[in-house]
């Protein structure tokens, strides 16, 4: 659009997505602070920037379990299990296997910066996003507390709330880039300011919708 500030980047997509369905279900989840770009050697700063970010979103996702109709008729479904992992009983939303649930994302990303510039290592820094948001696979993918173990669940953290089994079942994802235009808070401590290089707010559309319909899916329909 002529005069537009933004920068749209389509990272993947199925066209099965191009045709709305009645059996889609979608929200809408929020961020703001730090989003640093992924790095080739894991560090424990980046185990923990992506778990500080996994409990951002956990309240967002926990009371979207308690108000959206389609997933209140799935708790306590048998086959809506939380998965025990590492500690933590993690509960998706998204999820292959039986329920065959599959999403896509369309996110609005602000950063500071020109226009031309906002879309600089995209690539790294949805990559830490949504490792943040699926279940994690390994004990190295969680911080480790004092004891140099793996950090277990807070008591509200159980069952822990994601969006994700894991990011393949990310079958779209479309990005709207444009100009911060003011100060972004540090979430875990309010009184500091994100660095303008890695601060960001988020706007994530999620839709998500049944691969295959059947009896433990048929709320999403």
């Amino acid at each position: 659009m002529p005069g537009s500030s933004d920068a749209r980047v389509v990272l993947r997509w199925d066209p099965d997505w191009d045709e709305p369905s009645e059996g889609d279900m979608e929200f809408r989840l929020t961020y703001e602070g730090p989003l640093y770009a992924q790095n080739n050697r894991e560090s424990p700063g980046r185990r923990k920037h992506k778990h500080d970010l996994r409990r951002y979103f956990h309240p967002q996702l926990k009371a979207l379990w308690t108000k959206h109709p389609a997933l209140l008729d799935l708790r306590g479904n048998e086959l809506w299990p939380p998965y025990r992992r590492e500690g933590f009983n993690w509960q998706p939303i998204v999820r292959g296997g039986l329920p065959s649930v599959f999403c896509r994302l369309d996110i609005l990303m602000l950063r500071h910066g020109d226009p031309g510039g906002i879309l600089t290592d995209i690539d790294n820094r949805l990559k830490t996003l949504f490792d943040a948001l699926q279940v994690v696979e390994r004990p190295s993918d969680l911080p480790e507390g004092p004891d140099g173990q793996p950090i277990g669940p807070r008591p509200n953290e159980d069952p822990f709330y994601v969006l994700l089994e894991n990011d393949r079942l990310i079958t779209g994802v479309s990005v709207v880039a444009d100009t911060l235009l003011g100060p972004v808070m540090d979430p875990i401590d309010k009184t500091k300011v994100v660095p303008p290089e890695n601060a960001v707010r988020l706007f994530i559309t999620v839709t998500a919708r049944p691969y295959r319909v059947h009896m433990d899916n048929l709320s999403l329909v």
